[in-house]
């Protein structure tokens, strides 16, 4: 069994816009490495996009979107990964012009995965919805024309279920066990383990409704940490790729091949622009100069302190520290100020020269958020 522990990506043809970061490739996945990270706190899926036979890797194991054709050739080809929405999508085109989507996002407020079909010839869009064989000792349930259960035992001996719902279709459904569509043009499943509330509630709303609210929920969790800099937009496709697979509950190693060298990820980030270690932290130790004018927003830092970051030219402008703990030490390139944020009193701080930085000893609390302004 495949398991979730560290993605690596292989990157094909990666594509960063303003104020979005979109990843983009011209083939389906080959294996783990490749396919597309969603997830959340309730589940995680891999999805590698493949034509005939698209493979959603779930937790226990993988679920089939066998997709027939009316023509077998697909003469275009593109699977995308929206990182600032969460959104995996996949375009197909075939040599009889047919046109195809498919769209997935992991929803957090409705605890499911959902997925979208779409054929832009009317009754063109046939395909089933299967389990894989390897799940040892699953049972497959017809529950209704539109929804079948699967349910079993893990290797561990923990019991799971899942439910497939067809939420919208325009064309013929059923369940045989496992869910049939033919002669669609669209077409909304729900797959979800949560407790059966969650999946009548999410019954009641439209595709849309559900991507509006997911897109919304993870653009606030985003917003949680940010970096602007005045530099290549390519330069920032790791920090927000691996922010988003961070925030999506995946661990991340390893360099990703067409970033390598000239994209930073969020632990790269934090170590150039605030090193930090029991509290103690150094301000803009080593800021490319790339970045000369910049900000940093809600970065987590060692200590239980939060950073905010400014700065200019090269030099800090100034940073706001929301104190996790009472041990706040400030090593900078030049002189600063440090005061309550909001009161503008200076707090007990003593500062040393020590080589080629200033050393600024504050007393803080927990709880206390610092303004620290160079001088």
């Amino acid at each position: 069994m495949k398991k979730f522990v560290s993605i690596i990506l292989a990157l094909v043809l990666p594509l960063l816009a303003q104020a979005q970061a979109v990843l983009s490739f011209n083939e389906p996945a080959r294996d783990e490495t490749e396919a597309l990270p969603l997830g959340d706190t309730f589940g995680k899926a891999l999805v590698y996009g493949g034509v005939t036979d698209d493979v959603i890797h779930l937790d226990y194991g993988d679920i089939h979107i066998r997709q027939a054709f009316a023509c077998d050739t697909v003469t275009s080809y593109e699977r995308r990964l929206d990182v600032t929405k969460a959104l995996a999508s996949m375009d197909m085109g075939t040599k009889d012009g047919g046109m195809f989507s498919r769209k997935y996002f992991m929803s957090r407020t409705s605890r499911a995965m959902v997925v979208r079909l779409r054929s832009w010839e009317e009754g063109a869009l046939n395909f089933r919805v299967q389990v894989d064989s390897t799940w040892v000792g699953a049972q497959v349930d017809s529950l209704s024309e539109e929804q079948f259960a699967v349910s079993g035992l893990s290797e561990s001996g923990r019991p799971y279920r899942y439910l497939v719902h067809l939420v919208s279709c325009d064309g013929l459904y059923d369940t045989d066990p496992c869910l049939a569509v033919s002669d669609a043009s669209e077409a909304t499943i729900i797959i979800m383990s949560a407790p059966e509330e969650y999946m009548l509630k999410a019954q009641r709303q439209s595709y849309r409704a559900l991507l509006e609210e997911h897109v919304r929920d993870m653009a606030e969790r985003l917003a949680k940490t940010s970096l602007e800099v005045k530099g290549r937009d390519e330069d920032l496709l790791r920090f927000h790729f691996e922010r988003y697979l961070q925030e999506s509950g995946y661990t991340v190693t390893g360099v990703h091949p067409l970033v390598d060298g000239r994209g930073f990820g969020i632990a790269e980030t934090g170590e150039m622009l605030v090193h930090s270690d029991g509290g103690e932290m150094l301000l803009l130790p080593s800021l490319p100069k790339a970045w000369a004018d910049g900000s940093l927003k809600g970065l987590a830092v060692d200590g239980g302190h939060m950073v905010d970051i400014d700065w200019q030219a090269g030099a800090l402008e100034r940073a706001i520290i929301r104190c996790g703990g009472s041990r706040c030490v400030l090593r900078t390139p030049r002189p600063v100020v440090v005061a309550r944020s909001g009161r503008g009193r200076p707090v007990s701080s003593h500062m040393d020269r020590i080589g080629d930085w200033y050393v600024t000893e504050v007393t803080a609390h927990t709880g206390d958020v610092l303004l620290v302004v160079s001088n």
